[in-house]
């Protein structure tokens, strides 16, 4: 669910301000796979769920892409660890 909590500016900039999550109690987190950056980011699902409206407000590209949502932020972490092993095999593998 997506609140409008005030009437919408004809200003791009403060348009993105104006949009707010119905989840910002969430506690789930996020991960995030980056192609420009080659790496996972990890973020609370309000947070990603607030970028994205804002990207969208501002009609701009979102650079991340969910892989991944979890309960904690400890399931979050145990599945970034595991996926930068891949990544260091991956990269181990390539230089051979």
């Amino acid at each position: 669910m997506i609140t409008i909590v005030s009437a919408p500016s004809d200003d791009p900039s403060r348009r993105h301000s104006q949009i707010r999550s119905a989840n910002a109690t969430g506690e789930r987190w996020w991960a995030s796979w980056s192609p420009l950056q080659h790496c996972v980011h990890l973020e609370r699902e309000h947070e990603a769920l607030e970028t994205n409206l804002r990207a969208f407000a501002l009609n701009r590209v979102v650079e991340y892409v969910p892989l991944a949502i979890f309960d904690s932020e400890e399931e979050a972490r145990a599945f970034l660890s595991a996926v930068q092993e891949i990544r260091d095999r991956r990269s181990r593998e390539g230089d051979q």
